[in-house]
C-alpha cells in the first residue's frame, strides 16, 4: 500500500514538473509617454478641430497596439506639474493645449478607447517634479499649497513636491 502511494505521488510530482502551468494572465504592456509629445500628442490643440486630430492619433496608436497583442497601456497623465485631466491644482499640459482647456478630457478618452479594445489602461503620474523656476511661478499648486513645493532654485532650477507632508 505504501509503495503504491509513493509511486502515485512520484508520478504526480513528475507530471507537475514536466508540464509547467501557463500564467492565468500575461501582461503585455506599453507606456504612452506624453513628455514633449514624444508618443502623443503630435501637436497641441489650437482650434476645436485639433482636438479631433489628437483623438484620432491616439485611436490609431491604440489600434496598432491592439493589433500586436498589447493588453495594457500605461498612459502618462501628469508631467512636471501639468496634467492631462481636469484639475483644480495643476494646469492642463502645454504640449496638449498650451495650458488651456482642450475641449475634452484626454485621460477619460484614453480609458474609454482602451476599454473598447479590451485593453487595460493605467494612469502614469510623474508625481514629484513640478517644473523649472519659470514653470513653477505659473503653477496654481504653488500658490495654493506653497509648503509642499521644495527646492525650486536649489536643484538645477527645478521644483519638486515634498513627500510626506499632509495637507
Amino acid at each position: 500500500m505504501k509503495k503504491r502511494l509513493l509511486i502515485l505521488l512520484s508520478v504526480c510530482f513528475i507530471c507537475v514538473s514536466i508540464f509547467p502551468s501557463s500564467p492565468k494572465y500575461e501582461m503585455r504592456a506599453v507606456w504612452i509617454t506624453t513628455n514633449w509629445g514624444l508618443d502623443w500628442p503630435s501637436r497641441p490643440v489650437k482650434v476645436l478641430s485639433d482636438r479631433y486630430i489628437q483623438q484620432k492619433e491616439l485611436c490609431c496608436i491604440l489600434d496598432e497596439l491592439q493589433s500586436v497583442g498589447i493588453n495594457t497601456v500605461f498612459f502618462q497623465a501628469r508631467i512636471r506639474g501639468e496634467v492631462f485631466y481636469s484639475s483644480r491644482y495643476e494646469p492642463w499640459a502645454a504640449v496638449l493645449s498650451h495650458g488651456r482647456e482642450p475641449g475634452y478630457d484626454p485621460l477619460a478618452f484614453v480609458i474609454e478607447e482602451c476599454h473598447k479594445r479590451a485593453i487595460e489602461c493605467h494612469a502614469w503620474l510623474v508625481t514629484f517634479p513640478v517644473g523649472s523656476n519659470r514653470q513653477v511661478k505659473k503653477k496654481v499648486v504653488l500658490r495654493l499649497l506653497p509648503a509642499i513645493v521644495h527646492g525650486v532654485s536649489n536643484y538645477r532650477g527645478n521644483g519638486f513636491l515634498i513627500r510626506g507632508i499632509r495637507q
